[in-house]
């Protein structure tokens, strides 16, 4: 005979140790951490060589998720991984309770939006739920990355299908903001917070002077740029400026 409090042993048993929500972090490093339904941590998983250093020896199991969140974006500020160069992070919610999930989205954006208010920066984060899906499963595993950053490679090649997922893939998640900010078109299911940092790449401005140069022409008579911004160029990231003289483009 299973007795009331044996149903409900049974029952606090399984909401300690079932999985209920995943969060996957993206930088570079990418993590993920699994919780059960009060939030505490069972797992962390470091997906790449950058995640190892940034968890070190640290064991998280059995801890809050917030303090869990907190150690990690310290870590992540230590190791140089978050910077005034690279300042974008990306925050991915996997429950199966929709509702429960955008509130836990919402939650950890503000919570990392706040510990990302340094003072020789402010962070850019990007947030977003994911839902279970064998596509971004096989995707994320091909490539070596999160389900959450395979879902916005995704959004991003919807946008322009010029990009390969392959190409996007490679790309920090700064990067791949910048490329949103870019496209000036917000994504579908993913929350942006702050700008991402720039500070690395020439700039506009400096783009156009160097292409002229380059070109052995200045900036008057017929000579107007129609565009300017941040593209993709084989390995890398570049500003290319596209300017016309009147007679042909360049």
């Amino acid at each position: 005979m299973i007795t009331t409090g044996g149903i409900w042993g049974y029952g606090e048993y399984q909401g300690q140790n079932t999985v209920a929500s995943t969060i996957s972090l993206d930088v570079n490093p990418s993590i993920e951490i699994r919780v059960n339904k009060y939030e505490k941590v069972l797992e962390i998983l470091a997906l790449n060589d950058d995640a190892e250093v940034v968890l070190g020896d640290m064991d998280f199991k059995g801890s809050s998720l917030d303090v869990t969140i907190n150690a990690l974006i310290g870590s992540m500020l230590q190791n140089g991984y978050l910077d005034e160069l690279a300042n974008s992070i990306l925050i991915s919610v996997d429950n199966q309770d929709p509702a429960l999930s955008a509130a836990l989205q919402e939650k950890l954006s503000q919570e990392v939006n706040g510990l990302l208010r340094t003072n020789s920066f402010t962070g850019s984060v990007l947030s977003q739920t994911v839902s279970d899906d064998d596509e971004l499963k096989t995707l994320a595993q091909t490539y070596g990355i999160t389900p959450g950053k395979a879902q916005l490679v995704q959004q991003l090649i919807r946008q322009n299908t010029l990009y390969t997922f392959e190409e996007l893939s490679r790309l920090s998640v700064n990067e791949l903001n910048l490329l949103i900010a870019a496209n000036n078109t917000p994504l579908e299911n993913t929350e942006v917070v702050g700008n991402a940092s720039d500070k690395s790449y020439i700039g506009a401005d400096k783009a156009k002077e160097i292409a002229l140069s380059h070109a052995g022409v200045s900036l008057y008579g017929d000579n107007v740029f129609e565009k300017c911004g941040i593209n993709r160029d084989g390995a890398g990231e570049v500003g290319k400026p596209r300017y016309f003289n009147g007679k042909r483009h360049f």
